[in-house]
């Protein structure tokens, strides 16, 4: 059966195409690239707390972070599937990816200090993308360490509250349970795609065996009534007194040959079980018989194939 169904209805139709536009193409690309307008922040720490070399240098690492985030979708995506919407890519190519995230990120924390954690956060979208609810840990490390660790490195000249001002400790957790709540929809209408996708096809299979099963009826009852009408004419043929035409035995032949013969190997069909219908193959004989002993005949077939007169009533004139 074909799974390409049209949809039911316009709505139905418009509700699809919705869902197709903002999950593939350049929508998509868009809504990945616009967390990278947070590390704008990152630019400013870097230029406040880097001079000559050691700003070039974190303007390249921030540069090459941002180049790995955009070109996530190609490097992690499979056939039929994104990276974003959660389907994940082969194990081997997220792990390397999220190693080349976690490696720019350290490298990065030197040139820009506290304000580099929010790189981090792009790290726990990563994170909960690839492990849903197993990511809480990873969670709650990265954003301990965005509170304790510009604390615990003295020449940074941090506090808690000013660790805390920066807002990342709070973003990390934050943005896991977004990017989580996200995901779920996501998943839940792809199921209701698919969902829909399987009803439609079923109404269709549905169909088709409805009008199969109606074709099969009408086509057995009409090629019986010609079988079984083919068949008495042939045999009332010869007692006819205006005789019309031969036999019709090629019609007999014609008509029997899809009834007893069907493609599924009975005149029911696939669906029943006995092979043969032997009733159909006798009613014609049982109704000559009965009419030929009825006052529909002329007389009774003999053992050479011809008709012996019925005596006429005694009184009556006889034929000269």
């Amino acid at each position: 059966m074909d799974t390409d169904i049209a949809p039911a209805s316009p709505a139905e139709a418009e509700w699809v195409a919705a869902q197709r536009r903002w999950a593939h193409g350049w929508r998509m690309r868009v809504l990945h690239a616009i967390p990278l307008a947070y590390l704008l922040y990152v630019v400013g720490a870097v230029h406040t707390y880097s001079r000559g070399a050691a700003a070039i240098a974190g303007y390249a690492i921030l540069a090459a972070f941002a180049a790995c985030w955009l070109l996530a979708p190609l490097l992690l995506s499979t056939p039929g599937a994104q990276f974003t919407l959660g389907r994940p890519a082969p194990s081997w190519r997220f792990w390397i990816f999220y190693a080349i995230l976690v490696a720019l990120f350290v490298a990065e924390l030197p040139f820009g200090r506290a304000p580099a954690f929010v790189m981090a956060v792009f790290i726990t979208v990563a994170t909960v993308v690839r492990l849903r609810s197993r990511a809480t840990p990873v969670v709650a490390v990265l954003a301990l360490a965005a509170l304790l660790v510009p604390v615990a490195i003295p020449s940074w000249h941090e506090s808690i509250g000013s660790s805390f001002g920066t807002v990342t400790p709070v973003a990390i957790p934050i943005v896991a349970l977004v990017t989580f709540f996200f995901l779920q929809v996501v998943e839940g209408n792809r199921a209701l795609t698919e969902a829909r996708a399987e009803l439609a096809r079923l109404a269709a299979e549905n169909e088709r065996i409805r009008i199969a099963r109606d074709l099969h009826d009408l086509l057995g009852h009409s090629l019986t009534s010609i079988t079984v009408k083919a068949g008495l004419a042939g045999r009332l043929g010869p007692a006819d007194p205006l005789p019309t035409s031969a036999p019709p035995s090629p019609t007999i032949a014609t008509s029997r040959s899809p009834v007893n013969s069907p493609p599924g190997g009975n005149c029911c069909g696939p669906l029943v079980s006995p092979p043969t219908c032997p009733g159909l193959s006798t009613l014609s004989t049982q109704l000559t018989r009965n009419c030929s002993a009825g006052p529909c005949g002329k007389g009774s077939p003999t053992s050479s194939g011809t008709r012996t007169p019925v005596p006429a009533p005694s009184g009556s004139p006889r034929p000269a």
